[in-house]
């Protein structure tokens, strides 16, 4: 077996050695351009660019919209439910007021006599 083969074989077993070598590697690929590039265009098709933001951006907007639009139709809805409600209560309160009064006005007719 190859010294090379034997040397991919290391490193596949032991993290420790490839860790090491990473290490040992690191500056020689900062200080090579060629290398600097290579591993700039294979980080940069991983990076999120501007264009991703934009669509993230607009797609979450148009999201938020409809969640917006989604609310308002449900508060609209509870909104109407309670004008409703409420004038039932004020048609109830009013009609026992109006008892209430029709009731203690013949009372005190019948009191005083004049009924």
């Amino acid at each position: 077996m190859s010294i090379g083969r034997q040397l991919l074989e290391e490193l596949r077993r032991d993290e420790e050695i490839r860790v090491e070598l990473s290490r040992e590697l690191i500056p020689e690929i900062i200080r090579d351009k060629g290398l600097r590039r290579a591993v700039l265009i294979a980080l940069s098709r991983e990076m999120v660019t501007k264009d991703d933001v934009k669509e993230l951006k607009e797609y979450i907007d148009k999201r938020t919209d409809e969640v917006n639009r989604r609310i308002d139709g449900m508060l609209n809805e509870v909104n109407r439910r309670i004008d409703g409600m409420l004038r039932w209560i004020i048609g109830l309160i009013v009609g026992m007021w109006a008892t209430l009064m029709a009731t203690l006005i013949t009372i005190l007719l019948k009191l005083t006599g004049a009924f």
